[in-house]
């Protein structure tokens, strides 16, 4: 689901993500230091080096490392298959990955639910049972794409699945959360293969 369904979706249900997408971001004030991206949390890197010094600028840095380096480091650190899909996704946004990903997610999650007793259907906003898990893969691949949203408008999982909060809460929460721990699970293994290649190990 793109941005602009989302926001649409979100809408029909009282929810303004736009507003609140923007109220999340502060614009005024004094510029302090620059705070670690995603990628450095997620490589492990301990601090913000400072690439330019003066009063009240906020600054950026380049990566320390080329995406050919870290490809190149994901190979040697053994990453491929669904963990590195995950990387290419979540971290280096390649949208065109997404259909393999969530193909893996689906399969993955008819695993899981024959281990965890997923109910196959549940039931819809309108009244009638529906399949889901197709649908709850693809969810966890919007979350991660557009996290600010659904942690902003936590009503918005049971809006994009078109259920009641009722029912997300009752059958949906617990089948996502184990789908969403294991699409973590892959970009977790991924990046720790990723700084095993990058120490030559």
């Amino acid at each position: 689901m793109n941005v602009e369904q989302l926001i649409s979706r979100a809408s029909a249900h009282g929810i303004d993500l736009i507003h609140a997408a923007g109220a999340a971001i502060e614009t005024h004030g004094t510029a302090r230091k620059r705070e670690r991206t995603e990628i450095e949390k997620k490589l492990g890197i301990p601090d913000v080096r400072e690439t330019a010094s003066g009063r009240e600028s906020r600054t950026a840095r380049g990566s320390n490392w080329s995406i050919a380096e870290l490809a190149q480091a994901a190979a040697a650190g053994g990453v491929f298959g669904a963990r590195w899909l995950s990387v290419r996704y979540s971290i280096a946004g390649d949208v065109s990955c997404s259909d393999e990903l969530w193909s893996s997610l689906v399969y993955h999650g008819s695993l899981i639910a024959r281990r965890e007793w997923w109910p196959p259907r549940v039931l819809g906003s309108n009244g009638k049972l529906k399949f889901y898990r197709e649908e709850l893969a693809q969810l966890v691949l919007d979350e991660d794409a557009h996290k600010h949203y659904f942690a902003t408008a936590p009503a918005l999982y049971s809006v994009y699945m078109d259920v009641t909060p009722v029912e997300w809460d009752k059958t949906l929460d617990g089948p996502f959360r184990s789908l969403k721990t294991l699409y973590e699970g892959w970009l977790t293994g991924a990046l720790a293969g990723i700084r095993r290649g990058l120490r030559g190990d």
